[in-house]
């Protein structure tokens, strides 16, 4: 089996950043005696150690070296050995931070006091030093042995390997467009599925904007799904060939090779090969040859989701073929279908390929397994096939492989023990599933496979939510930034999980969209991984990633960095001391595991996993973290719950170690009791989470300056807000209440207008014994940047909304939410905001009208974007104004109207509209419906969904 090389887990850019960092450190605060000799000579082997990665991406040194394998472990570890020694450098600059901030020097008693911790400090520096240097002397030390794996490099220089392939053996992974069975088995319906569009008259034949008159389809599904099978099939029906003046065949593979796939166009359009290597040339024949055809060319395993400029060179001359003309995609990634989309400059229909159901997969299985052989002679066997095609996740490749197997024995033992048998190790001649899937992996640059490894951890089917896995990520350290790069980790996180989603390594999953309470304000959706693609990943990360629980029978790698540990019985946690090099644990307790026992397991990996990124602990009953936490100085992600059952209000208390995490970015804890002013010490927290209480005024806020997500009471203190908002610069989600506390000056000093990178605000007042002209100037300069994106006003007693408000600047508005807003009369214009989704209004008790105005001035469109509205609570309304002339909510797809007793009507609705629910409504009849010429072509029947 090909090793994965999970080593390989950290770029040379980023090793050569740690060794540049270190050595301005060493240089800077030591005399650094003797490290010039090291220092070049990691300048002079980092790039062969580029060299060597470079070469892992080919497929036949990977399956080569154990050796190499062991090698990269060892510059692994000694390169993450020198990263946590630079950690701890960043750390106790930070320590000093915050121990010198607002200070006086102004007593004897403080100084004496900070000449002691400047001492502490020196002695702490010289041993963290020494550890330094001995760290760039390991890495400098393995770094010099890649002589040996050069020269095994060097056997396989990448053109000779190319000239090999091509020239003597070809490529082994090539398709044509011959059937194997003339029968295939579970695919009808897409068969024809994609036969009746390719056969399809009408609308879509027409050119395109670019003047193309092709038209594309894509076949989308992981490997082993039986995609180049089903593209066969289609070819070969009698339907499609009467329908094109010419059909081709050609199977492009991972080698995106425009002049090779020019010439095999070529080729197959006049029936012989072709010497041209003038890429012009080859442009022109196959423009003259297809101008007066109607032709269906098919690409075959289509992976090129990167080099725009060679598809255009490549699609230039298909665009002149006749009307109707058509190109078959099959690929493994959405994103080549993205990719081709903007090459052709038309959307791409896409059928997302899925994995069979069991009756076709069990016939699949039984038609190779017992070839040769009367199924009806081993019934026995039969019952056992239908155990075994539960562990294929549907995969016509697993069930051909494992039945091609299965056909060397008629034994029942022998069938028994290859239903036991793990699909990972399954393979048949020179086929396998996992060894088809790892050309996906493979295909993935080292940071996303290690981002796609550690996610193998979790069990089957587990359902990431974005948010959490990217933080998981971001703690873990696989997000890094570059020096230069302006994206914040969130950014670049979201765009890792993004690719892997279009290249099909996610599923996205859609929540419960009838609950209509927050859509748009959180997303619904959720991530996960197929069956065989999370077999993959476990295989692959096997040495790197682990999920220990009382199954687990084999012993904890040295090389493990992620880890989750169930505790279910005391014999799970008897031995962690291979957990040294760990950096994310995700550990949680059965019901029956005693307090005492939840403590001795903490305390046992906490005093070998000193490396920690990532500590989760869940379902636990202990009333109080060990101490030992607070010794976890590379600590970025913090997350506590305790058991499911609630035991107190606050049951679970933060030990005063934890106020020392100043690495911490992310703490997550629930029921807990937390000391304010000591959490102003947690100077890189981006994302505070907390359930139960903070004693004292939240007065730390200020010092935060690294926060992301922000839920806040204003006390009734005057300068509150301004203050300790000034400096978070970079807050993405502001959620603010007791604003009755706040003054207009105070609010203008709050300066949201300048914080560019939020893009959520929510405001609430919990009071409304104030004069409503000074709730008025208080929400007038809370005016927000214009980048803001979702807005909640909710308990506001001004009788005018925000000017803000009244003029369209929000443009990147798409969720809007205002409740108990008592005293509006009239609804704000937010018709004219060009991208709003979604909209919610709830408890106005002052409008009786909506009229004209709320659609917005002049507009031809009113709520051009919006897809989802809901007006609840509105006991006074009686009449929604329709404005003739103008086209109203052409994209709505849900319409929420309850307790509104007295409304008598509704405006006209579009087609698009997929739910409406209507209670508590004084209507006697149901609204009128209308076709726009302006809606989308493919458009949903009206109230698929209807509740009254």
């Amino acid at each position: 089996m090909a090793l994965a090389f999970a080593g390989k887990a950290v770029a040379v850019s980023a090793i050569s950043a740690i060794v540049r960092k270190s050595f301005e450190y060493l240089e800077k605060y030591t005399k650094a005696e003797g490290m010039k000799s090291v220092k070049e000579k990691l300048e002079r082997t980092l790039p062969q150690v580029q060299v060597v990665f470079d070469a892992i991406d080919m497929e036949r040194v990977r399956d080569q070296s154990e050796a190499l394998d062991a090698w990269l472990w060892q510059l692994r570890d000694a390169v993450e050995e020198a990263e946590d020694v630079l950690d701890e450098v960043e750390y106790y600059k930070l320590e000093r931070k915050v121990k010198t901030r607002g200070n006086k020097a102004s007593s004897s008693l403080y100084k004496c006091k900070w000449m002691f911790i400047q001492q502490f400090n020196t002695m702490l520096k010289v041993g963290t030093f020494k550890r330094m240097v001995d760290a760039m002397r390991k890495l400098a030390e393995v770094a010099a042995t890649v002589e040996r794996f050069v020269l095994l490099v060097d056997r396989f220089d990448p053109s000779s390997l190319r000239h090999i392939c091509h020239q003597e053996i070809g490529n082994p992974r090539e398709t044509s467009s011959f059937l194997v069975d003339e029968k295939i088995l579970g695919r009808d319906t897409e068969r024809d599925q994609v036969i009746e569009w390719l056969v399809k008259q009408g609308s879509d034949d027409i050119q395109n904007r670019d003047g193309c008159n092709v038209s594309t389809y894509a076949i989308v599904g992981i490997g082993g799904m039986g995609k180049t099978t089903l593209a066969q099939a289609v070819y070969n029906d009698h339907r499609v060939k009467q329908c094109f003046d010419h059909i081709m065949w050609v199977c492009v593979s991972s080698d995106f090779d425009v002049h090779g796939l020019a010439r095999k166009i070529a080729q197959e359009m006049t029936g012989r090969g072709t010497d041209i290597t003038c890429l012009n040339t080859l442009q022109e024949i196959i423009r003259r040859k297809l101008s007066l055809k109607k032709f269906l060319l098919v690409f075959d395993d289509v992976w090129n989701d990167e080099r725009r400029s060679d598809w255009e060179k490549l699609v230039a001359p298909l665009k002149f073929g006749q009307k109707g003309s058509k190109i078959l995609l099959t690929t493994r990634m959405q994103s080549v279908v993205n990719i081709f989309e903007r090459v052709v400059g038309e959307r791409t229909k896409s059928l997302i390929l899925g994995g069979l159901d069991d009756n076709d997969l069990l016939a699949l299985l039984n038609k190779h397994a017992f070839f040769g052989v009367n199924p009806d002679d081993h019934v026995n066997l039969q019952d056992i096939g239908k155990k075994i095609i539960k562990k294929l996740s549907g995969s016509p490749l697993a069930a051909k492989v494992l039945g091609g197997l299965l056909n060397n024995s008629m034994d029942s033992i022998y069938w028994n023990r290859m239903l036991k048998e793990n699909i990972s190790t399954i393979e048949h001649g020179n086929e396998g599933v996992m060894k088809i899937l790892r050309l996906s992996y493979h295909h993935l640059p080292p940071h996303l496979q290690a981002c796609f490894r550690y996610c193998s951890m979790f069990e089957e089917d587990y359902e990431f939510t974005k948010d959490y896995l990217v933080k998981l990520w971001m703690g873990s350290g696989l997000i890094q930034l570059s020096v230069d790069e302006d994206h914040t980790l969130e950014d670049v996180g979201e765009h890792y999980l993004g690719i892997l989603a279009r290249k099909s390594f996610f599923e996205i999953h859609s929540g419960d969209t009838s609950k209509m309470s927050n859509l748009g304000e959180f997303s619904h959706e959720c991530y996960v991984i197929h069956d065989l693609l999370h077999e993959l990943g476990r295989t692959m990360s096997k040495t790197e990633c682990i999920n220990i629980s009382s199954c687990y029978y084999g012993s904890i790698p040295r090389t493990v960095r992620h880890a989750i540990i169930t505790v279910e019985n005391r014999r799970v946690f008897t031995d962690f001391s291979a957990l040294n090099k760990l950096r994310t644990l995700l550990i949680s307790f059965d019901e029956t595991i005693k307090k005492r026992d939840q403590w001795v397991a903490l305390q046992k990996v906490l005093k070998v996993a000193t490396k920690l990124r990532v500590l989760g602990v869940n379902r636990s009953s202990l009333l109080k973290l060990p101490d030992a936490f607070g010794n976890l100085m590379h600590l970025r992600y913090l997350h506590h719950r305790g058991p499911l059952k609630k035991v107190a209000r606050y049951s679970f208390w933060c030990p005063c170690s934890i106020y020392k995490l100043y690495h911490l970015q992310m703490l997550r804890v629930y029921r807990c009791l937390l000391v304010s002013w000591r959490l102003g010490n947690l100077v890189s927290l981006r994302y505070p989470d907390f359930s139960g209480q903070i004693i004292g005024d939240p007065t730390f806020i200020g010092h935060l300056t690294s926060l992301q997500h922000l839920h806040f009471d204003v006390p009734h203190r005057y300068g509150f807000l301004a203050r300790e908002l000034e400096h978070l610069k970079g807050l993405r989600h502001l959620y603010a209440s007791g604003l009755e506390n706040v003054n207009a000056r105070e609010a203008t000093l709050a300066k949201l207008g300048e914080k560019e990178n939020l893009i959520m605000l929510s405001l609430t007042w919990q009071s409304s014994q104030l004069e409503a002209d000074r709730e008025e100037r208080v929400l007038n300069s809370l005016q927000p940047h214009t980048n803001l994106a979702k807005l909640k006003i909710e308990g506001y007693s001004g009788m005018k909304s925000p000017y803000w408000m009244e003029n369209p600047m929000l443009t990147n508005l798409t969720y809007i939410s205002l409740a108990c807003c008592n005293n509006w009369q009239h609804l704000p214009p937010l018709g004219r905001l060009p991208s709003l989704k979604y909209l919610y209004l709830r408890d106005m008790n002052a409008v009786r009208r909506i009229e004209e105005s709320f659609y917005g001035c002049e507009v031809t469109f009113a709520f051009p974007s919006l897809k989802l509205l809901s007006i609840v609570r509105f006991p006074l309304l009686e009449e929604w104004v329709e404005v003739e002339g103008m086209i109203m909510f052409r994209r709505l797809e849900q319409l929420c109207i309850s307790q509104c007793s007295v409304l008598r009507n509704i405006p006209a609705l579009p087609s698009t509209l997929a739910y409406l629910e209507i209670i508590d409504v004084g209507l006697s009849t149901l609204p009128a419906t209308y076709h726009s010429c302006e809606t989308t072509v493919s458009q949903k029947p009206l109230c698929s969904r209807l509740k009254i």
